[in-house]
């Protein structure tokens, strides 16, 4: 019988079975985690889909909110200013008078408003700087 015959018909030793038991269970354990990695892949992408789904949603009823309280705020203020056109032309007499008065007031009022927002603009600026630069900043305006 020649060399190469005689290897393949010989019974494999007690140290290459436990050599091969071993590895086809190094196999199974590894087949067993790369199920388990496949599937936690699996559900940390349904996670980040339903996390946008969310997203996307909460997006949404926010636009829809902020549309609402717009809408709602340009309403009322439709309403007030023309309660205030109707009692200035009461007040006043005329019709004309009231709407006059009434569009004077609101144009005072949002500069005041514009004026007030930019003092205040203005003093946080000088108070960072101020906190930011205490030495060469002085209270005298230039």
């Amino acid at each position: 019988m020649s060399e190469p015959e005689r290897e393949i018909t010989e019974k494999p030793s007690a140290e290459d079975r436990h050599a091969e038991d071993t590895l086809v269970g190094v196999l199974a354990e590894m087949r067993e985690i790369l199920g388990d990695l496949f599937e936690l892949s699996q559900l940390q992408f349904e996670r980040a889909r339903i996390g946008v789904r969310a997203g996307l949603f909460n997006a949404g009823l926010a636009t829809w909110a902020a549309v609402v309280a717009i809408a709602t705020t340009i309403v009322a203020a439709y309403f007030f200013l023309d309660g205030l056109a109707g009692g200035l032309s009461e007040l006043l007499g005329t019709r004309w008078a009231g709407r006059l008065g009434a569009g004077v007031l609101v144009f005072a009022l949002t500069a005041l408003i514009i004026a007030w927002a930019r003092h205040a603009e203005r003093r946080a600026n000088l108070e960072r700087l101020r906190r930011k630069f205490p030495e060469e900043v002085d209270d005298e305006r230039h």
